[in-house]
């Protein structure tokens, strides 16, 4: 990354390490930047994700795109937010994701998370269980609604989905046009 992009990355609350979690990223500073290409994620940054570290808020992309997101981590809840109990909506992701479980291109686990009028492509790769295009691994009432995966998805454990990986809230109107190959069980077109 070019000190120019990063400060460009700065500029929409993207900081080297923190790629994934969106942490204080107004919708006034997302909107200042029309489509953003995510270039780079530092390899080796292991996110720690416990109760107090989540986005919560509601973020619009106002059918905005963020293209070439990279994510090569050994560690759960990968994606562009890793953990949400928020709202993530009008968003089309564009990206490679590998982690190890609760992995997809927008969110990798939702509690409770509301994603909709979201589009994912790329291909997201997990050593372990809850893989999703959408969302890895979302419940207590979690919603996924109006959402289109083009990601193939390669999951080396069970709970395998296009749209996510494991859901016990509501999927809603969604399609799932990329591949899904996992092993064991739980392994669904849409929803694993």
């Amino acid at each position: 990354v070019t000190a120019d992009e990063k400060v460009a990355l700065e500029n929409i609350g993207i900081k080297s390490g923190t790629l994934n979690m969106f942490l204080g990223v107004t919708n006034e500073e997302f909107s200042r930047n029309h489509d953003t290409k995510v270039l780079e994620y530092v390899e080796g940054i292991k996110a720690e994700m416990n109760e107090d570290l989540y986005f919560s808020g509601v973020f619009d992309g106002d059918g905005r795109s963020i293209t070439e997101l990279y994510i090569n981590s050994e560690s759960p809840y990968q994606g562009l937010f890793g953990y949400s109990r928020g709202v993530i909506e009008n968003l089309n992701v564009v990206g490679n994701v590998k982690g190890n479980g609760r992995c997809a291109i927008i969110c990798g686990h939702g509690y409770p998370a509301k994603i909709a009028n979201c589009s994912s492509s790329g291909t997201v790769e997990s050593d372990d269980a809850y893989v999703g295009g959408i969302v890895g691994y979302t419940y207590r009432q979690g919603e996924i609604i109006n959402c289109i995966n083009n990601a193939d998805i390669l999951a080396k454990e069970g709970y395998a989905g296009g749209i996510a990986g494991y859901s016990n809230g509501d999927v809603v109107s969604c399609i799932n046009k990329g591949t899904v190959i996992g092993k064991d069980n739980r392994i669904g077109g849409c929803v694993g």
